[in-house]
């Protein structure tokens, strides 16, 4: 998923400044068990000193379905399943 963000302001018809941003995220299920998510911001505005306008801001989180039980093909997970989850960003 890629999201853009543009947003332009003008309060009390001072000069106008501007938001932008793109964000995108990518996500995984292995075997409906293990959950791998990777998060990224690339946001920047006007307001900031040239040259350091912009920024990256990445996330990730890699999870485990600790409960879900595997059958053959077929994952039976109980509604309590237990969950691992670590992420950061």
């Amino acid at each position: 998923m890629l999201l853009f963000y543009l947003q332009n302001k003008v309060i009390s018809n001072q000069v106008p400044f501007r938001y932008m941003g793109f964000s995108g995220r990518a996500t995984y299920d292995y075997r409906n068990k293990y959950l791998f998510e990777f998060n990224i911001g690339y946001n920047g505005s006007e307001n900031f000193a040239h040259g350091k306008r912009y920024g990256v801001f990445p996330a990730g989180r890699l999870g485990h379905h600790a409960g879900a039980i595997h059958e053959g093909r077929k994952v039976a997970r109980p509604p309590q399943a237990a969950r691992i989850v670590r992420s950061g960003g």
